[in-house]
Formats: structure tokens, C-alpha cells, sequence
């Protein structure tokens, strides 16, 4: 049902999420009646649709009340999730348009969407002072975590690298434990940093203790190294997946 559930908290719409929670609530004795229903009102919408099809799975695997609790929670998930981008964004569009993009980076990372989105808003916040944009935050963010994946880090570990990171750039500067947790659990998203600013791991750690490491120094470099490290990643597998002897 873990599955189940956190696809189902991808294509549901605000305004969809309302509905469906309102009508799987009165679900009783007409509940299947109350599920068709539901079901057809999802041709007009590809997202909704999706759900369903995740939802009718579920139903029929674990039994219609687990099936509904399961989208009822989705749907609550999702209302956070979505509230959280639109503060950050100011706008319910432009938060749809990165959810769905966050999500389809957690369908390759395997890390959770909400952390993600979590990091995003995180990351927003000295995104704002330097003047990045939503899509580099995006990109930062679903880079990371692929780095961090590269390195063989644990979701417990990307999660907790990926927040210390968002909080030492939202505080405006990059050191103490925050640059630590960094240089230990990425090392090699630190040795990334240091070459796109320049500088040896040794000379990195010794600009974080000199408060040097602003934010407005890091984010960039970190979103040139995410790229650069991407690309790599990209043409190894690419490599790796030829034909031998091509």
C-alpha cells in the first residue's frame, strides 16, 4: 500500500483532492456506486484518472475501506504538499507545475516527495536573496538526491544532507555542522563544490569556518556542479546501456 499511496498523492488536483476526500467519506452501503461515480467524473481529468486507477488497485488488493483510507491520506499529503509550494511560489499554477516535476524526480531517486518538497521550500528561501528561480531550485534539488543516490547514501542520509544544506543556505551561510554533514555524507558533492568555486576540500572547509561560504557564493556553484555531475551521470549510463561492441 506504501506505493499505492504515494502515487496516489501525485496526479491528484486541489480541487480534485477536495472531492474525492468529501465523497469517499460518505462511501457505506453505496460505496461502490459512490467509487464508479467517482471514476467516470476521471475522464475528464488524465491526473485524476491516474489516481483512480492507483486507488481501484489498492481497493482491490487490500479491500475497499484500506483503499479509501489510503486515497483520504493521499489527498491530505497532497493538500500540504501543495500548500507549502504555494507559499514559496505565490502561485497554485506554478506550484502544480513543480509538484509534478519534484514527483517525477522522486519516481527516479526513490526518495520521498514530500521531503523534496520540503527541501524545495527550504531552498526557496535563498533562492529569493540571490534571485534564483523556481526551475534552478527544482533542479538543485532533484540533483542532489541523485548525487547523494551515486554515493550510495541512505534516504535517511539524503534527507538529512539535503535539509542541513537548505538550512544553511536559507540562514545565508554554508559552515559549522551544516558544511560538515555536507563534506561526510556527499563527499562527492563536496569535492564538486570545491571545484566549482576553485578550491581544494582543505581550503573549502577553511573558507566555511571563515564565514565565507554566503549563499550567494554557493548556490550557484552548487547548481553548476548538480549539472555538471548530472551530465556525467547521464553519459555513464548511456554507456553502460549501449550494445557491446557498438
Amino acid at each position: 500500500m506504501a506505493d499505492s499511496t504515494r502515487r496516489v498523492s501525485v496526479r491528484l488536483s486541489l480541487d480534485d483532492a477536495a472531492r474525492v476526500k468529501q465523497e469517499l467519506r460518505e462511501v457505506g452501503e453505496t460505496g461502490q456506486r459512490s467509487l464508479e461515480r467517482i471514476q467516470g467524473g476521471a475522464d475528464r481529468a488524465s491526473r485524476a484518472l491516474d489516481l483512480l486507477d492507483v486507488a481501484v488497485r489498492g481497493v482491490q488488493i487490500a479491500g475497499l475501506a484500506a483503499g479509501l483510507r489510503a486515497v483520504v491520506v493521499a489527498g491530505d499529503a497532497l493538500t500540504q504538499s501543495m500548500g507549502r509550494l504555494n507559499t514559496a511560489l505565490g502561485s497554485v499554477e506554478r506550484a502544480g507545475e513543480i509538484y509534478d516535476r519534484l514527483y517525477r524526480d522522486s519516481l527516479q531517486t526513490g526518495v520521498a516527495v514530500r521531503e523534496s518538497v520540503d527541501a524545495f521550500a527550504r531552498f526557496s528561501i535563498a533562492a529569493r536573496e540571490i534571485g534564483a528561480t523556481s526551475d534552478q531550485v527544482a533542479t538543485l534539488v532533484g540533483g542532489l538526491q541523485r548525487i547523494a543516490i551515486a554515493s550510495g547514501a541512505s534516504q535517511q542520509e539524503i534527507a538529512s544532507s539535503t535539509q542541513q544544506l537548505a538550512q544553511a543556505l536559507a540562514s545565508g551561510t554554508l559552515q559549522g555542522d551544516e558544511l560538515r554533514s555536507i563534506l561526510e555524507g556527499l563527499p562527492t558533492l563536496a569535492q564538486a563544490l570545491a571545484r566549482e568555486l576553485g578550491v581544494s576540500i582543505g581550503e573549502l572547509r577553511k573558507l566555511g569556518s571563515e564565514g565565507k561560504l554566503t549563499a550567494d557564493t554557493v548556490f550557484p556553484a552548487l547548481l553548476r556542479a548538480v549539472e555538471r555531475l548530472n551530465g556525467e551521470f547521464e553519459r555513464a549510463r548511456s554507456r553502460s546501456a549501449a550494445p557491446s561492441g557498438s
